[in-house]
């Protein structure tokens, strides 16, 4: 057996299924679940007209037995449509079998739409022609057949003269020869210690058999005559017949396939994975493993092998392979295996269909994948499958009967399910297949040639680990095409399963639903069933992923005691509650109602049909999502009604928030909370995120050591001095050698991330190859500005604090001098509220110049002293010269640097950068130190998770953003995000041209400006690959002895790692943890957002398009038309300074426009109205492109109502406070329209006023 093993190629594991009582899996949640479609269609599209939706609806309809009571057996009601039918043949037994009759009938089109796209397409199909075309009149095949047998040591009907040991000759026809009748092998993946998988199911031709041998055992002697007959056509060296021996062969045969066939057909099933050594018999190699689907197959199997001799069992194997294969010698034998001329021609298409595939699989599939699918389909198809998971895992949060470690196991269960539905990529390139492909067979002279040309050139083939997958997906031409596969954690679908009727292009979401998605769904939940939870998703066997309490539970739940039948409620119960749940999720989502089929079909039956959710539709006037709900709540909650909106809206809308407990002394903003809901969940995020990128289990680690283990960990004190020590940075006394200022703050600022005098980007270089260096006010800065005016009362002793703990002994302790000290306070404070005063300018002027240049815009700066000091801190390769740029977020900042840089001197610089940095740094030594940053027990506590988040993020900045993408967005949110900004850029161009002040020349240059804004918000597709990110942070900590180790070793290993561009490109993202989570970087042209920033209240995935607009997109339309203003015009699209890109007369207009004089404190109309304009015009195109009515939250909240509250709310701050989103609510409201009419606000209130600003008209 080991030799037979060895020589294996890959085929998956077959979990053979039988799917709810044959034809009702299909139709009856087709029917069930048939809520679907556009809300706001036209009056006169009542119903879904498509060819598709016309089709299903006859499907149901046409032979419905309407006198069948469908509350008194609901299948028998529903497949009566089908039993009446055409589709219902002998051979044609469930609904599930017309899928793949369907493939066989429409095989050759496939292969010819398939070869227009993949000529190596042509080979297979020259194959299929012959057979059908060439193969009923061509010249027997009689010799070359028996020649064939010869060769691989097969005689019939003697058996051959040295017997094949049984055991390896099973393994040996089923995975060389294609012929699974006792079992099927596949060979798996390594297990990641490098030991082989051997995987066996039940034989997939079994089922087929067993049915050939009942139709055959009648006349059972006279069947295998006419074989003998036709393969010996020479009476006189025919072998003579015995007829014992014939019955003996009939009796073995029924034994050994009604005995495997009751594994196939028991319905409880036992997989099983371990070594060969613990087997007693036939042990290849005894440390690889073999995988068995059941293990009550093994136990038949070994029942046999002693039942019967090896003669018997080499007679009957071979036996088999003479039926299944000599069809391929000549017709005649095809009409022997049918039984009659009539039977034959009408399966022609099906055993050619299947021959072909058999010898071409991978390409088959390639051919089946192009002609069939489109780009759309595959979407549809993979976010259908996305949202069964999805909502499999809210199911099993919600669970209350779950503890919640299990719920974490499960849902890690859950998450980690694969889909095998589609080739890998590699399968689908043309020339790939081409290469592959290229010694099979383009002509011969029969249909048997064809098939021996194949079979050599594919035994002679080098098949590759994508090649291997593919052959492994499940086969379109036999019944097991839908399983799930408990060691691998895989739900399988032969690409054959997604066409009608489980799957229709242009059908509704019920039939979507209802259809394909039902079927995977009763896949899903195996991963989850009794035999499930005993798989890790790795794939290894254990007791049970539950806690033993829950697994208690579970088992009661598991089982359903009403009624006869099946006890489990596996798979249909939990399938259809989440197939259902997904629905309802996508009509929300999509804010649609269901559409009917007809008059028969409306939604109200649905609604009596499944006794589920009944007024969730039928009475539906708002949305009422938890995302809704939640919206207004906190829209009204703590609103004060007292409050005229018309008087100030600011005050009338931010009153629900500044009495709410979301406001606090740490956050001071609506979209402060935005980082603080990011710290709160972060943990949760990692985990989420890890289930699908195994890297995250590393910030993991470290985040559960900060927010376990770093209360009560030993202090680090000695490690940190000595860390401080090694950079040649010294506390309370400066270094020795003193750093030169310039290049410390940069040092500090890039390479410790510890940005408070400036922050330092270093950008793509410019198209002509030079570097490109972005300075921008310090990200610290707010943070150590108030942490300064918290301490500066009581500096001295908060200086001593740290210099106790720091310095515990007393006697190696450095003294104090307090007028050191204080004169170390005043620095610091005057330095901050310079740095601070650049920050709160409303005015900025970004600038891009040589660094050679620099002394022209900063009159007391050395272009030797910046590049030196911009090196040192940044150590590039290759080095910075005067010859690079230099890019700067606002002139007044380089200004006011290089003036404190000329104030004080060298050692005031020192001692100033380097005390920040203990404040801040000094707290990996110790909570100690916590406490004395935040003043005491109690907001340290407070603070932790923050904290721990902030700190876990910077030494993991690329990797955490890749688990946030993972786990907060969905394709369908990132889908939704992408196509509103999309929609905003349209908006503003749209006003742009039809702007009757600017000229056209303008407008052109103005609209490509526009439409060349990119939006940084998403990490690219390298940084969120499971395997690029193992390889990335392969060398940080997996484990260390305290928190202050984890950060030196992460810090260690980000300092050797070599960043690639997309890294980098990831990198320069907007951090999560830090107030600037969203702007606009004029050199770059480019909207910037933190995924924190797409997060409640500002954005929701269960939302309406009232609220996206009203809160992510509006913050998103307030940088993009930054593009535009004063200062953006001055850029063009790639970085290039300009005077401007407006014509000379247009400019002048654009400056008068741009002023707003109706009183307003703010004169410039940026950024709030033209954002607004375009947000809300935006909003209304939305509306009418998708042709759907505005979804009130409730009745006093109709659309416009919320998107208008919804904008003002993200601008809620308290009013003495510096925030980087300092939009103007009540600007914004003043000069709009809508504004006034939504509100009913009389002309000349302070919100309506009668002269209002506006920009593009």
């Amino acid at each position: 057996m080991s030799t037979i093993i060895g020589r294996t190629i890959s085929n998956n594991k077959r979990t053979t299924l039988t799917i709810i009582a044959g034809a009702a899996a299909l139709a009856i949640v087709s029917l069930i679940i048939f809520l679907t479609v556009s809300r706001g269609l036209s009056n006169t599209r009542e119903f879904c007209r498509t060819e598709d939706c016309v089709r299903h609806t006859t499907l149901l309809t046409q032979y419905l037995d309407s006198t069948r009571d469908p509350c008194n057996n609901f299948r028998d009601y529903v497949c009566s449509a089908w039993h009446s039918s055409s589709d219902y043949s002998e051979q044609v037994t469930s609904v599930m079998d017309s899928l793949r009759y369907s493939w066989y009938k429409d095989f050759k089109d496939i292969l010819m739409q398939g070869s227009l796209k993949i000529p190596a397409g042509r080979k297979p199909l020259a194959m299929y022609d012959m057979c059908i075309s060439g193969y009923k009149s061509g010249a027997s095949q009689l010799t070359p057949f028996l020649e064939f047998l010869k060769r691989g040591e097969l005689t019939w009907p003697e058996p051959p003269r040295v017997l094949f040991e049984p055991l390896s000759l099973a393994v040996y026809l089923a995975y060389r020869w294609q012929s699974p009748f006792w079992i099927s092998v596949s060979v798996l993946e390594p297990t990641s210690s490098g030991k082989r998988r051997i995987l066996v199911s039940p034989g997939l031709y079994l089922p087929i058999a067993r049915k050939q041998h009942r139709n055959a055992r009648l006349t059972y002697v006279k069947y295998w005559e006419l074989f003998l007959v036709h393969l010996y056509p020479d009476a006189t060296t025919r072998p003579p017949i015995n007829v014992t021996d014939v019955e003996n062969v009939r009796d073995v045969e029924r034994d050994i396939s009604e005995s495997i066939y009751s594994v196939i057909s028991s319905g409880k099933m036992q997989p099983a994975l371990f070594p060969f050594g613990e087997l007693r018999k036939h042990v290849p190699i005894a440390s690889d493993y073999l995988v068995v689907s059941d293990m009550a197959l093994i136990r038949t199997l070994a029942e046999l092998l002693v039942k019967y001799t090896a003669r018997q069992l080499n007679r009957h194997l071979i036996w088999l392979m003479v039926q299944y294969y000599s069809p391929l010698a000549g017709y005649e034998f095809l009409k022997i295996y049918y039984g009659s001329e009539r039977k034959a021609a009408k399966y022609l298409l099906a055993y050619c269909a299947h021959r072909v595939e058999v010898s071409y699989k991978a390409l088959v599939l390639a051919l089946g994948f192009y002609s069939l699918f489109t780009a759309q389909d595959i979407r549809t198809i993979d976010t259908g499958f996305d949202t069964l998971v999805t909502e499999a895992v809210k199911k099993i949060d919600s669970c209350k009967w779950m503890d919640k470690e299990s719920k974490v196991r499960a849902t890690r269960k859950l998450t980690a399910v694969k889909k095998a539905l589609w080739p890998p990529a590699p399968v689908l390139d043309k020339d790939e297949l081409e290469r592959v492909y290229a010694k099979f067979p383009e002509k011969a002279d029969t249909f048997f040639r064809y098939w021996a040309l194949a079979s050599i050139a594919a035994v002679r083939a080098k098949w590759t680990r994508e090649y291997l997958e593919a052959f492994r997906l499940r086969w379109n031409n036999l019944p097991d095409y839908v399983g799930y596969d408990y060691v691998l954690n895989s739900v399988e679908l032969a690409i054959a399963v997604a066409t009608p009727p489980a799957y229709y292009r242009n059908g509704t979401k019920a039939m979507l639903y209802g259809g394909l998605l039902f079927l995977m769904a009763m896949q899903l939940v195996r991963a989850i069933d009794t035999e499930g939870v005993r798989w890790t998703p790795d794939g290894t066997a254990i007791d049970t992923i539950l806690t033993e309490s829950t697994h208690t539970t579970y088992l009661e739940k598991a089982s359903c005691n009403i009624g006869a039948g099946n006890r489990s409620v596996f798979p249909e119960i939990p399938a259809l509650d989440i197939t259902y749940s997904a629905l309802m999720t996508s009509h929300l989502l999509e804010e649609t109602e269901a559409l009917p089929l007809s008059q028969d079909l409306p939604a109200d039956k649905v609604f009596f049909m499944t006794a589920v959710a009944k007024q969730l539709f039928s009475t539906r006037k708002f949305c009422v999502t938890e995302d809704c709900v939640r919206h207004t709540t906190l829209l009204t909650k703590y609103l004060d009604p007292n409050r005229d909106p018309c008087e100030n809206f600011s005050a009338y809308v931010c009153s629900a928030w500044y009495t709410s407990s979301d406001h606090s002394e740490q956050v001071t903003s609506v979209l402060d909370s935005l980082r603080f809901s990011w710290y709160q969940h972060f943990r949760d995020i990692l985990l989420q995120g890890a289930l699908k990128i195994p890297a995250g289990e590393k910030p993991l680690a470290m985040y559960d050591m900060c927010s376990t283990g770093y209360k009560s960990g030993a202090s680090q004190r000695a490690s940190f001095l000595e860390f401080l020590k090694s950079h040649k940075l010294t506390w309370p006394e400066p270094p020795a050698q003193l750093h030169e200022p310039l290049g410390l703050i940069i040092y500090l600022a890039y390479k410790w991330q510890s940005p408070s005098w400036v922050s330092v980007r270093v950008l793509e270089p410019a198209p002509s190859g030079q570097q490109r260096i972005l300075v921008s006010p310090g990200l610290y800065m707010p943070i150590v500005r108030k942490q300064h005016q918290n301490i500066k009362l009581t500096y001295v002793k908060y200086w001593e604090l740290f210099l106790v703990h720091l310095y515990p002994d007393a006697t190696a302790r450095p003294r104090i001098n307090v007028t050191d000290v204080e004169n170390v306070r005043d620095v610091e404070g005057d330095i901050l509220e310079a740095i601070d005063s650049v920050m709160r300018s409303a005015k900025m002027q970004p600038a891009l110049f040589l660094f050679s240049e620099i002394s022209h815009h900063v009159p007391s700066a050395s272009a030797s002293v910046w590049v030196d000091g911009f090196q040192r801190g940044l150590s590039l390769e290759p080095k910075l010269t005067s010859q690079d740029y230099l890019a700067v977020s606002d002139l007044s900042l380089i200004i006011t640097v290089a003036e404190l840089l000329a104030k004080y001197n060298v050692r005031q610089l020192n001692i100033h950068m380097i005390w920040l940095l203990v404040q801040y740094h000094s707290l990996f030594a110790g909570y100690e130190f916590l406490k004395i940053h935040y003043g005491s027990e109690r907001k340290a506590m407070t603070y932790l998770p923050a904290y721990c988040a902030h700190r876990v993020e910077v030494s993991y900045k690329v990797l955490v953003v890749a688990l946030g993408f993972h786990s907060l967005f969905t394709e369908q949110d990132r889908s939704t995000i992408d196509i509103g900004f999309d929609s905003l850029v349209t908006a503003a161009v749209k006003k742009i041209n039809s702007a009757e002040w600017m000229d056209k020349e303008s407008k052109v240059r103005v609209s490509t400006k526009l439409a060349a804004v990119k939006k940084a918000l998403w990490p690219p597709a390298a940084v969120l690959d499971r395997d690029e990110l193992e390889r990335i942070y392969a060398n940080f900590p997996g484990k260390a002895e305290s928190f202050f180790e984890y950060w030196i070793l992460a810090s260690t290993a980000a300092a050797k790692y070599k960043k690639t561009r997309e890294y980098l490109e990831a990198f320069r993202l907007r951090w999560n943890n830090l107030p600037d989570y969203i702007g606009y970087n004029y050199v770059v042209n480019s909207v910037e957002l933190a995924i924190a920033a797409a997060t409640p209240p500002s954005y929701y995935r269960n939302g309406t398009k009232a609220m996206l607009y009203g809160g992510l997109l509006f913050l998103m339309a307030t940088q993009l038309v930054r593009a535009i203003d004063a200062e953006g015009l001055k850029w063009t699209s790639n970085g290039t300074v300009v005077n401007s890109i407006l014509t000379d007369s247009t400019y002048a207009k654009f400056q008068a426009k741009a002023s707003c004089n109706n009183g307003m404190e703010n004169s410039s109309v940026f950024p709030e109205i033209p954002a607004l304009d375009i947000t809300y015009s935006a909003l209304k195109n939305s509306y009418l492109l998708d042709e759907r009515e505005p979804l009130p939250l409730r009745e006093d909240l109709p659309a416009e109502k919320v998107f208008f509250m919804t904008v003002c709310y993200l601008t809620c701050a308290n009013p003495s406070g510096h925030y980087p989103f300092a939009a103007d609510c009540n600007k914004l409201v003043q000069n709009s329209k809508s504004f006034a009419r939504v509100f009913n606000c009389p002309k000349g209130s302070k919100m309506n006023p009668v002269e209002k600003c506006s920009f593009f008209t």
